[in-house]
């Protein structure tokens, strides 16, 4: 009887040590799932979460909030542009990079939109063609 309760003491110990080293693993939770909504290029993401979270480790003063903002600037600066996705940055290499600098809320200057040439004002060929003529007119003096 005395055996049974040695081998059940130390069933006990080994069980202890074989999950201790779990019991101490510390798991941050971030607010990654947000950041990657706003990300403009859904590619890679394990990489990208991995690079989130060192550069939050690794950068004192960089709040989620500005990163996910920044993210959400890049975005609109993709959107505006009309960038195609494959010259669209990876999260994981826009984060490594830090090209997230220059998206923080602090920094950010929105681009202007392009303007379109419409066809009425510079595709005209009978416009040109007028204004051609009364120019040469003006430079012969022929009216």
């Amino acid at each position: 009887i005395n055996n049974n309760n040695i081998n059940k003491n130390n069933n006990k110990e080994e069980n202890q040590s074989k999950t201790s080293g779990f019991e101490n693993t510390y798991i941050k939770y971030t607010r990654f799932n947000e950041f990657y909504k706003v990300y403009p290029r859904k590619q890679d993401m394990l990489s990208a979460q991995g690079e989130y979270v060192h550069l939050l480790e690794t950068t004192e003063s960089l709040s989620e909030e500005d990163l996910i903002s920044a993210a959400k600037n890049y975005a609109e600066t993709c959107k505006i542009r009309n960038t195609e996705e494959e010259y669209i940055k990876l999260a994981a290499n826009w984060l490594k990079a830090s090209s997230w600098l220059d998206y923080l809320p602090d920094v950010y200057k929105k681009p202007q939109e392009k303007k379109t040439m419409t066809k009425n004002n510079f595709n005209n060929i009978e416009r040109r063609i007028v204004i051609t003529d009364d120019f040469e007119r003006s430079l012969l003096n022929l009216k």
